[in-house]
């Protein structure tokens, strides 16, 4: 089609998405004591869960963003778990709310 190589490392498509979210809830220690004020943004790894370009997309809903969270947690044997704001469900709701155009 005469695009240029892409230039990101993000894969696009909601089979991507769904890997990408089965991928972190499947620690659950990273979704209970998740906090976005201790992310890392100059780091050369992610240091977040890089679900946000999925749901801005479409890609993936805020629900099973939520819910798969909920879901572990409550099952989640350890101490200290990250509170709103900061944590998953502060997160989500936050961009819920503001959507991509904040």
């Amino acid at each position: 089609m005469g695009y240029d190589q892409a230039t990101t490392s993000i894969k696009g498509g909601t089979e991507e998405a769904h890997n990408r979210l089965k991928l972190f809830l499947s620690n659950p220690d990273d979704v209970a004591t998740f906090s976005k004020p201790k992310t890392a943004p100059t780091s050369l790894e992610p240091s977040t869960t890089m679900l946000s370009p999925y749901m801005k997309f479409g890609c993936i809903g805020v629900r099973e963003i939520w819910w798969g969270c909920k879901e572990v947690i409550k099952n989640w044997k350890g101490k200290g778990e990250t509170k709103e704001p900061e944590n998953m469900f502060g997160q989500v709701s936050r961009w819920s709310v503001e959507g991509c155009c904040s």
